[in-house]
């Protein structure tokens, strides 16, 4: 370290104009300007993050991810996982090792990270689908990708397209035929998601393919919910023409 930057580091030349905090050099406080700005954000609800690793990792509680949890392979142990392999290590260390990574340990986490791997390659449809890519999700299905492939909250392709509000994509997979009234581990289908995102231009495809027919009804005026909504009240229908 430079004695500019003991200095600076001393004086707290270098002031965040949001908080109190000070810094040494410029660039800690860019960084640490991001912490109030949150400039990544989630497409599917208001929450923001100021590294775009943790906005990845708030994305797999929309279920949009195309990957698996790391979990532990110790015998007998009922870790519900995590998306981090560090988080994995020390889940290991600290109810099966104690403070040192043991022989035990560390073939535990070798057996976590390998299961893990092998768990994410037969999602590779998956993440086809999750990154837009029409023509690789052709030809994996032309060479015999399972179409109804699920993740690790039960979601499958047409869900995680839906998330991402890829029409294109949804297009292409209810022409392969995939279950359009597939259900999650929450119950849920993919007409649901695209009801909460809000997005009109995938409730409308989904809708026209057939999606939601145990709650709605086509009548020669229009499409009407089953459920006797009003549009008039908190529990209005969201799907169009309701």
């Amino acid at each position: 370290m430079s004695s500019l930057q003991r200095d600076n580091r001393i004086k707290g030349l270098i002031r965040c104009e949001s908080c109190t905090e000070s810094f040494a050099l410029r660039g800690q406080l860019n960084r640490h300007r991001k912490t109030h700005t949150k400039p990544y954000r989630c497409d599917h609800c208001t929450a923001g993050f100021a590294l775009r690793s943790d906005l990845n990792r708030h994305k797999a509680k929309h279920g949009g991810r195309a990957d698996t949890k790391f979990y532990c392979a110790w015998p007998g142990c009922h870790f519900k996982g995590t998306w981090r392999r560090d988080n994995l290590l020390k889940h290991l260390r600290k109810p099966h090792g104690g403070k040192n990574v043991t022989e035990q340990v560390r073939a535990a986490y070798e057996k976590g990270l390998e299961e893990q791997k092998k768990a994410t390659d037969r999602l590779s449809f998956m993440k086809a689908v999750q990154s837009g890519h029409i023509p690789t999700v052709r030809q994996l299905l032309l060479f015999g990708a399972d179409i109804a492939v699920r993740n690790d909250t039960g979601k499958t392709s047409l869900h995680v397209a839906t998330l991402n509000g890829d029409v294109e994509m949804i297009q292409e997979l209810l022409g392969k035929g995939i279950d359009i009234e597939a259900k999650d581990d929450d119950n849920m289908a993919a007409l649901y998601y695209a009801a909460r995102t809000g997005n009109e231009a995938t409730l409308r495809i989904l809708v026209r393919h057939g999606a939601g027919a145990s709650i709605i009804e086509r009548t020669a005026s229009g499409t009407r919910c089953r459920r006797g909504y009003t549009g008039q009240g908190p529990n209005d229908c969201t799907i169009p023409g309701c």
